[in-house]
């Protein structure tokens, strides 16, 4: 018996224990620990929920048809079970035979549930196991003390059929086929045993076995302890076969038919299949019921809840201006293949500009299409044009639900198109006409063939008119664009004039100029016109030709040439071209000599070569060049010096007026040297000289016949007052057993000569840094480690957020607290700040200072917005996860060698090695970078050692794309060393360039200081390359890009809102900038005017607004009438301009001009230099102190 024991433990088990949920499930589906399964010619499924004492009965699509007994509830009355483990259905009747198994007995209820009669089990302990029914009135049990019998259905007849281990060992499942005969499932031997039925004798006989005895396998001849069995209509035998975790499969005449596997089955305890050949298998350690097609593939588990899903992606709906209410119905429909559901449609988010109207909420699932019968809309609020959106929400009742967000665009009707030439003009062929629209953000479609224009018509403002002389051409426009709806179609009409060349260009060459030009419509030749001077050309061509070319040659290198083509008809002259200039300048890049102050070329020096070797001596640690360039007058030479390695060790050294370079360094081995020669047109060609210098003889040492001295027990000689440079050659000796060693000459300890009383670590094993606050070093503020990131060395300085708040608990308001790893030996420091610390240090308005040994970085706490951060994120209730990190880290080489190339692309050269500060918050494997901030943020970079202060001109943005752009620079000493003190509002690679700028037109102007210092910064820039045209009016386009640069502001890729502003004008980002920051509005009518000059106070308003952001107390006028008073015209001032002119007056950025202010007159272009740097001094952004 000890065998049995076990079982029954394990069963024990089995019903005792709760399931794992694996999903949601449908009402009903709750099974535990299901074992018996039937089905009935209806094609219901009944379930034996032996864990929960009841029979489920489903019908086809799932839902749930009716329940015997109650659930969780058990008894041994008629309405409750204990332990149902098996159920069969009399496929005639419609009768209902359940397996009671811990009441010994089996109950029998009609089709409809009710209670028909209870059959007793014989007495003597029985463990019955399975049941089943031969439609020849006779129900079968199975009984694991080796026992199977029968009953007739009705009760009466017990009948013995197999009583000892030999016949029937620990049977579990048994069925029966059509002719009577009875197929039984022996656990321990891991067989089926077929029992031949003689009707004539009722009489049942062991004639097969299928499977081998005693022997498990897990091939289609064996079983591993098998379960349930049972037969279907066709007689196919299902085998159950649980230690194998599958169901066999077996045809009615024997032979192997299919396998039923899945990785979702994990012990099957019994099989099924309905009359459409669907299988059933019921997994009882998922209490889970399994689905698989008639050829043996696994469909899904039974049961689950299926959620509802919006049917088609369109999620956006497109409405007019005050539409009447639109059918949003088709965007709401959702499929649910469950039944039996209410499925619920509810508005979860209200749109914010109109109404979403629902008929009805309810429909029922099952099925695809689905919406409720009402109307369901959406209309937008009165006027309102532009985006909206809100959200609905399905559910089905049971845990599923859907969600869709509809994205409404509410369109405004776009003002009709007007054309820059007036509808009836006269135009030459080939010439195009601007066509524009009121509308901001609408696209302009055109036609030409007369038809009205739609959406898939050409599209953009400027439309090309061409046709025979006389011909009238006709353009219809129309402007549309999102959330707009099209305009009325616009028709010009424009009468084409007779024929002349067009789009004539002029590219510069040396000592030439070659021409190009678009063919006139009849031209048989072209008479070409060259003048000197822009717009004056004599009567005589200076040459015919037929072509559509011509090279002019003989010209002065750097005299400006201007050119026109006239068209030669067949009948006369036709028109002129328009005008085109060109400077011809020198590409001459040769060199006529170079020689060197050691060693010899290799090859020898010849034109056109530009790759020498040189060898030289170990003596040799220096080499001068002495380059000679075939044009004298304009060619320059550059001279960069790289270390084997490729990196910049020395250079760039740029040699004017042909004279030889400084001292070049070189090392052991093999050095580089680079001479870039340009030419006048901006070519350039390189020329490399690989020097090799020989290692010096190392000398054989002398064997010392004596031992080495031990140190001397005399103590050092007192230091001198200057740091030695290098360390002793003996170490000092100390009172500890192991000597201090002495630091090396760039390491962080005592330089005097005195050795340290402990070896300095190494960043990796650093405790902590001592973090200053308010000026006090604290300890352990900061967890500190290195590591190896890209190449370069990362020092991570953790903050401890519970140390750090107490001391800004007891620091007051207003705490600076300063990381000082200036020191460190590594190539840059990241802070790593709780995004909850980063908020507490903020409210109590704590500075942030990371020093690293590439620059220190000046944070106000308060600019990391953590509730924006966080709310981006997702992380808004999860602000401790937030993680903030801070970087200052040298750039590497590939940074350096992008600014390189901006320098050489920009006319400067890169004075110290640029340096990255980035801030990044992070949750949740989610990153944002921290890269714009609402104040200027300060940032120093130490000056190399070797560079000059007088040769920083400013510190320059180095953008991925490889743009520049100025950020406000001024350099400071402190204790012997330079800084240069960088205020920026972005986060971005910095670099210190010199780039000296000297108009010719400005010298003894009085702007020349403002003027020659803002082009040096990259803010101001020339008309050319030696003008600046101080006295010139400047236009609205042009002091927008002065400002911006000025300020440091990165031009805007957004598109402008001004109708007058292209994506395609140089200004276009400036002015977008400028709008974006407020420092400029529009002209009042939709369009920015940016050729239009502007006004003293048009000036005076903008440098106000842009005070404000610079940092300056704008105080706006709070005695107006004191500060205007002394001007003669102060009353002139525009009352709008007002305030913005006293506060400018106020802050002394303008004096007027003697007694008057002159606010209507156009201002200058070195008036706008003077103001700007004024403005740029008074709020300390630059300092004017290296120009005196």
């Amino acid at each position: 018996m000890k065998k049995w024991g076990s079982l029954l433990l394990v069963l024990s088990i089995l019903f005792t224990s709760v399931p794992t949920a694996f999903a949601a499930v449908r009402t009903g589906w709750d099974l535990r620990s299901p074992r018996g399964i039937a089905t009935d010619s209806a094609g219901k499924l009944y379930v034996a929920d032996a864990g929960n004492h009841r029979i489920q009965i489903y019908n086809r699509d799932e839902s749930l048809y009716m329940t015997l007994g109650v659930k969780g509830v058990l008894g041994s009355d008629n309405d409750h079970f204990n332990t149902p483990k098996a159920v069969a259905v009399d496929q005639a009747t419609g009768d209902i035979y359940v397996l009671d198994y811990s009441n010994a007995r089996i109950q029998v209820f009609g089709s409809q549930g009710a209670y028909i009669r209870s059959i007793a089990l014989p007495s003597g302990n029985p463990v019955p196991e399975a049941i089943a029914l031969d439609g020849r009135g006779h129900i079968f049990v199975t009984d694991q003390n080796y026992l199977v019998y029968r009953f007739n259905t009705n009760g009466t007849g017990y009948k013995l059929i197999a009583n000892s281990p030999q016949l029937a060992d620990r049977p579990m499942g048994i069925a029966a086929d059509s002719k009577g005969n009875l197929f039984i499932s022996q656990y321990w031997t891991s067989t089926v045993v077929v029992y031949a039925y003689n009707s004539a004798a009722d009489t049942y006989a062991p004639q097969k076995t299928i499977g081998e005895k005693n022997v498990s396998g897990a091939d289609n001849a064996h079983f591993k302890q098998p379960w349930g069995v049972s037969i279907d209509g066709s007689d196919r035998l299902y085998v159950s076969d649980g230690g194998n975790k599958r169901v066999q499969v077996y045809n009615s005449n024997g032979s192997y038919a299919m396998t039923l596997a899945d990785s979702v089955l994990v012990e099957p305890s019994q099989a099924t299949a309905d009359k459409d050949g669907n299988i059933y298998v019921v997994d009882g350690n998922r209490s889970q019921l399994l689905l698989f097609n008639a050829q043996g593939n696994f469909v899904k588990i039974l049961g689950q809840n299926v959620a509802p899903t919006f049917e088609g992606s369109q999620a956006a709906l497109t409405v007019a201006q005050n539409a009447s209410p639109a059918d949003i119905k088709p965007l709401l429909r959702v499929g649910d293949s469950d039944t039996g559901q209410t499925l619920t449609w509810a508005l979860t988010a209200a749109p914010s500009h109109g109404t979403v109207s629902f008929g009805q909420t309810t429909a029922a699932s099952g099925g695809a299409g689905l919406a409720p019968t009402g109307a369901m809309t959406y209309q937008p609020a009165e006027d309102y044009f532009g985006p909206d959106s809100f959200t609905v929400t399905v559910s089905d009742g049971a845990g599923g639900t859907a969600v869709r967000t509809i994205a409404v665009t509410v369109k405004k009707q776009a003002s009709a198109p007007t054309a820059d030439l007036a509808s009836g003009t006269v135009v030459p062929d080939n010439s195009y006409v601007v066509l524009s629209t009121a509308t901001a953000g609408a696209t302009i479609y055109y036609t030409l063939d007369g038809t009205a224009p739609t959406t898939g018509s050409p599209a953009g403002t400027r439309v090309g008119i061409s046709g025979a002389p006389g011909d009238t051409v006709t353009v219809k426009a129309t402007a549309a664009g999102p959330n707009l709806v099209s305009s009325d179609t616009a028709t010009f009409t424009y009468t084409i004039e007779t024929p002349a060349p067009t789009e004539l260009t002029a590219s510069a060459g040396d000592g030439q100029a070659v021409l190009a030009w678009n063919a006139a419509r009849g031209a048989v030749a072209y008479s070409i016109y060259q003048r000197t001077e822009a717009g004056s050309y004599g009567p005589l061509p200076v040459a015919t030709v037929e072509g559509t070319s011509y090279t002019a040659a003989g010209l002065d290198n750097g005299t400006a040439y201007y050119f026109k083509i006239m068209a030669v008809l067949a009948n006369g002259d036709g028109g002129y071209s328009n005008e085109a200039g060109a400077t011809p300048m020198s590409g001459n890049t040769d060199l006529t000599d170079l020689t060197l102050s050691a060693g010899e070329l290799s090859p020898s020096f010849s034109t056109g070569t530009t790759h020498y070797t040189v060898s030289v001596g170990s003596e040799a640690d220096s080499l001068t060049i002495s380059p000679s360039v075939a044009d004298t007058v304009y060619g320059t030479v550059t001279v960069s010096v790289y270390d084997s390695a490729g990196l910049l060790i020395d250079g760039p050294h740029i040699l004017l007026g042909g004279s030889g370079s400084p001292a070049l360094p070189l090392a052991v081995g093999n050095t580089r040297i680079e001479l870039l020669v340009s030419a006048q047109d901006g070519s350039t060609m390189t020329y490399t000289l690989t020097v090799s210098r020989a290692a010096p003889a190392t000398p054989t040492p002398a064997p010392s016949e004596e031992p080495t001295e031990p140190p001397t027990e005399k103590p050092t000689e007192k230091p001198t007052e200057k740091p030695t440079e290098k360390p002793t050659d003996q170490p000092t000796p100390t009172p500890t057993p192991t000597p201090a060693p002495t630091p090396s000459p760039d390491s962080d300890g005592d330089q005097s000569g005195k050795a340290s009383a402990q070896p300095s670590p190494t960043p990796a094993a650093s405790p902590g840094l001592s973090v200053t606050v308010n000026g006090q070093p604290k300890d352990q503020l900061v967890a500190v480690s290195t590591e190896i990131v890209n190449g370069q060395t990362m020092l991570n300085a953790t903050m401890d957020s519970a140390k750090l708040l107490a001391q800004l608990a007891a620091s007051g308001s207003e705490p600076r607290i300063v990381i000082p790893a200036a020191g460190e030996k590594v190539d840059g420091v990241s802070v790593v700040l709780a995004g909850d610390l980063v908020k507490a240090m903020g409210d109590r308005k704590a500075v942030l200072e990371v020093q690293s040994p590439g620059g220190s970085y000046t944070l106000p706490a308060g600019l990391l917005d953590m509730e924006r951060l966080s709310a981006q994120l997702g992380a808004a209730d999860r602000l401790s996860e937030v993680t903030v990190r801070i970087h200052v880290v040298k750039g590497d080489a590939a940074l350096a060698a992008r600014a390189e190339h901006a320098g050489a692309n920009n006319g400067f050269s890169v004075a110290a090695a640029p340096v990255e500060f980035t801030a990044t918050a992070s949750y949740n494997g989610k990153s944002i970078a921290v890269d714009r901030f609402s104040s200027y943020v300060k940032r120093e970079i130490p000056l190399p050692a070797e560079a000059d202060p007088a040769r920083i001109t400013t510190a320059i943005v180095l953008d991925k794309d490889g743009t520049v752009r100025h950020v406000p620079t001024f350099i400071q000493k402190r204790e012997g060393s330079y800084y240069a003190i960088v205020n920026s509002l972005t986060n971005s690679a910095y670099a210190l360039i010199y780039h000296p700028v000297a108009f010719a037109d400005v010298a003894g102007h009085w702007s020349e200081s403002a003027v020659n210092d803002l082009a040096s910064r990259m803010v101001v820039n020339g008309v050319d390359a030696a003008h600046y045209k101080p006295d010139a009016p400047v236009t609205r386009a042009e002091i927008a890009a002065i400002i911006v640069r000025a300020l440091g502001l990165a031009p805007s890729s957004d598109a402008s809102a001004f109708a007058d502003v292209r994506s395609s004008d140089w200004f276009a980002g400036s002015v977008a900038a400028a709008q974006e920051y407020s420092l400029v509005k529009g002209a009042g009518d939709g369009t920015f005017a940016p050729n239009r000059s502007v006004t003293r106070e048009e000036a005076l308003t903008m440098l106000a607004r842009a005070m404000t952001l610079a940092g300056l107390d704008v105080k706006g006028g709070t005695n107006g009438g004191d500060v205007l008073a002394p001007f003669a015209d102060g009353g002139k001032v525009s009352a709008w301009a007002q305030e913005s002119v006293i506060a400018v007056l106020e802050l002394g950025l303008a004096q007027g001009s003697g007694k008057e202010l002159e606010p209507k007159r156009p201002i200058t272009r070195a008036e706008t230099a003077a103001l700007v740097q004024r403005l740029l001094v008074k709020a300390q952004l630059i300092d004017t102190t290296h120009l005196k």
